[in-house]
Formats: structure tokens, C-alpha cells, sequence
């Protein structure tokens, strides 16, 4: 499955100030938002500030991983032109001592978001971290095989929807939606295996068949489940 950007409107380009509330125009300096923030943040010393169990992260914070753990710029890019607000996007999840998954933002569109994914390992004593980018699969009904999620223009290894992670079995969902009323689409489940993220079950909802389902059951609130796939032997 391959991820085509359609039908979205970007959100305001985000101003992002140091220390304090400061609005940054980057237009009249010819530079990127992203060079201009590189620069306006020079100060900022990531192995002085990385925590990976903050309960919160600002985009200062996101800087400073983004510096440490180089994810790809076309992500960090798209954060800088296209999020606003404060949110900076990061979501760390506990599956070992002082390793984690890491959720990264690259955009939010209509009604889901643009991720990415890396396994990050952490060292307290010394506050730094190494990170690998993980690229992520579906399962094909047709072809019958686990496919690579990708952006089609970019090849960059992002995946649409929303995740959720399970912290007493280690699993992280991605439910992707195939229109904003969430009845079809598509709920992958994954858990760590030789530290890659590895698809275990994978459940689809057509439109058609949601609507063939409403049609018959006008009165439902939602469809009572998916059917399963792809399961992992």
C-alpha cells in the first residue's frame, strides 16, 4: 500500500521562538523554515535536554531529537512548513529498559496524520541516543504479500492514521482511516521483533461493504468489526 497526498489542505506554518514567544517571518530571508529554525536554535545543546520520558515535548524539544537521531528531512520539513501550535509531534513508547519506539509527526491532514516511526536507544548516563528508522508494512488481499508503506513521491518510509500503543503486550495499532467517518479503512497491529517493528495482524473495511453494512442496520453506531486479513504464524 503506498500513500498518495490528496485532498488536504496544509495547516499555518509554525513560529517556533527560544526561550520565549517570538514570531519568526523566514520569507524575507530567502531562507527555508527549516534552515532559519536551525539557526535561530543554535543555542540549543541536544544531549543537554533529550529526555524520552518527558510527559510532554515542545518544538524545541523536537529540535533537539531531530538533531540528535537525523530522521528524514522531507519529515521535518513538512512539520516545519505545514504544523502549528506547540505540539511537537513526539510520542516515545517503552518497550525495554531505555529502549522505545519512537512516533513522529511529519504532517496532519483532514482527518488523520502523516508518521514516522524509528526504535530509539537511550543512554541516561551520558543523554544521548541512536535511533533507526523503521519502515513499516501492509499486507496486499490481492498479491497476497506484506508490502513497504511509503510515500509514492517522496519514498519516504511515512504511514497515514493514528497509533496506539499497548503498554502490557508491547504493541503499537495504526488505524488509518479511507474517509473521515472512520467506518473503513484499515488497523494494523505490530510488535517488536529483532528490534523492527513487524506486522502481526492486519484488518480491512471496505467502504463498499460499510455501506452495504448501514444499509442493513440503519440504526448501528459502528461497524462491530473488521475482518482479519494477514495474522503472523
Amino acid at each position: 500500500m503506498k500513500i498518495t497526498k490528496f485532498l488536504f489542505l496544509p495547516l499555518v506554518l509554525v513560529f517556533l521562538g527560544f526561550g520565549c514567544e517570538q514570531e519568526y517571518d523566514t520569507r524575507e530571508s530567502g531562507q527555508t523554515p527549516l534552515e532559519a529554525l536551525s539557526a535561530i536554535n543554535t543555542a540549543i545543546k541536544p544531549s543537554s535536554i533529550l529526555d524520552p520520558n518527558q510527559t510532554t515535548y515542545s518544538a524545541a524539544d523536537r529540535l533537539a531529537w531531530y538533531q540528535t537521531l537525523n530522521w528524514p528531512q522531507t519529515c521535518e520539513q513538512e512539520y516545519r512548513d505545514f504544523f502549528s501550535g506547540e505540539d511537537s509531534g513526539l510520542r516515545f513508547y517503552e518497550i525495554g529498559t531505555n529502549i522505545y519506539v519512537l512516533s513522529i509527526t511529519c504532517n496532519t491532514y483532514a482527518y488523520q496524520a502523516n508518521l514516522l516511526f524509528m526504535i530509539v536507544t537511550f543512554n541516561p548516563q551520558t543523554k544521548t541516543a541512536t535511533g533507526i528508522v523503521q519502515k513499516l508494512q501492509s499486507y496486499n488481499p490481492i498479491s497476497k504479500e506484506l508490502e513497504t508503506i511509503e510515500d509514492e513521491e517522496t519514498g519516504a518510509p511515512v504511514v497515514l492514521g493514528f497509533d496506539f500503543f499497548d503498554p502490557k503486550n508491547k504493541t503499537l495499532s495504526i488505524y488509518t482511516k479511507h474517509r473521515g467517518l472512520g467506518d473503513c479503512g484499515t488497523n494494523g497491529t505490530y510488535t517488536i521483533i529483532n528490534n523492527k517493528i513487524t506486522l502481526i495482524k492486519y484488518e480491512a473495511q471496505s467502504c463498499e461493504n460499510a455501506d452495504e453494512f448501514y444499509l442493513k442496520n440503519p440504526t448501528a453506531e459502528s461497524i462491530p468489526a473488521w475482518p482479519v486479513i494477514y495474522e503472523k504464524k
